[in-house]
């Protein structure tokens, strides 16, 4: 007698965020009830309330789920947050959000990649306590499991130097709240972001006031190359090489730290090269002028 062939399963649909948000409201009620999830507005508004996270929510509804079926009611769960509480976004939205942005930036439109981002640092922003005061914990307590916020607000500023200086204001301001959410981060991240600041403020061509901010790094860190090579590029880009030759001529004389990382000898000897000029008589003083 031949054996029998057993029937091959039909695969479960693939679901996608696309996919998902296609389908109306009232058939994604009907395909979670298949599932034993009973919802409706008001029971999925009353769970929201203890949590940030919609596939939180929709695991606490039903969990156990696994492949297809979980996807299912996950995805659900995020559509049915962005119709029904679009003024308190979930952490997905707010991801989306984050990776929409750098869609756009890779597509070259900047508008609207930095509206998403600046909605996002927005919603986030909202979220932070005084004890966040490093990226790491504020990671941790307010944004787990999502798009690295270290990485991703250190895009961010990126994109503000990649745009100067059609939003120099607005990535002046973003730096701002940077530093003063996480006024406890490592001397790296705080350098180079003011770093970042000063450029952003030297290709929008207001030299006094990168000037300002590289003399703030200085002051800080006086023994850090940073600061003296970041200032000698504003000074030149200014116009005032002979200023830009003594920034750097000053931090070979104090010593810093890192002078051969930065190649601070051989960017002095190819500015004076570049504009004739020949060593002088001695450094100058660590504050470097403005306008006067």
């Amino acid at each position: 007698m031949p054996k029998k062939i057993k029937p091959k399963a039909m695969p479960l649909p693939v679901w996608t965020s696309e996919k998902i948000d296609a389908v109306d409201t009232t058939a994604i009620i009907k395909k979670l009830h298949d599932l034993g999830v009973v919802i409706d507005e008001s029971t999925f508004k009353a769970g929201a309330m203890r949590h940030r996270s919609a596939v939180d929510l929709a695991n606490e509804m039903k969990p156990g789920l696994r492949g297809a079926l979980r996807d299912f009611l996950e995805l659900s769960f995020c559509a049915l947050w962005k119709r029904w509480l679009p003024e308190r976004p979930s952490l997905e939205m707010i991801d989306d959000w984050i990776l929409d942005g750098y869609d756009c930036s890779d597509d070259h439109f900047h508008n609207e990649g930095l509206a998403l981002w600046r909605r996002a640092w927005d919603t986030l922003l909202a979220r932070f306590n005084d004890t966040m005061t490093t990226v790491e914990k504020t990671q941790a307590a307010v944004f787990p499991r999502y798009s690295s916020l270290l990485d991703w607000t250190q895009d961010y500023v990126q994109e503000h130097v990649h745009v100067s200086p059609n939003y120099v204001d607005a990535g002046v301001r973003f730096i701002d709240e940077l530093l003063a959410q996480f006024y406890e981060e490592h001397e790296l991240f705080r350098q180079n972001i003011l770093a970042d600041k000063a450029d952003i403020l030297r290709i929008a061509n207001r030299h006094d006031d990168a000037i300002v901010v590289v003399n703030n790094i200085i002051r800080t860190w006086p023994n850090n190359a940073i600061g003296y090579t970041m200032l000698a590029s504003v000074l030149e880009d200014a116009g005032k090489p002979q200023a830009a030759i003594a920034a750097l001529e000053r931090a070979l004389a104090v010593p810093v730290g890192e002078a051969d990382d930065f190649d601070i000898q051989a960017r002095l000897d190819d500015l004076r090269a570049r504009h004739d000029q020949a060593p002088s008589s001695g450094p100058a003083g660590p504050e470097f002028g403005g306008s006067a």
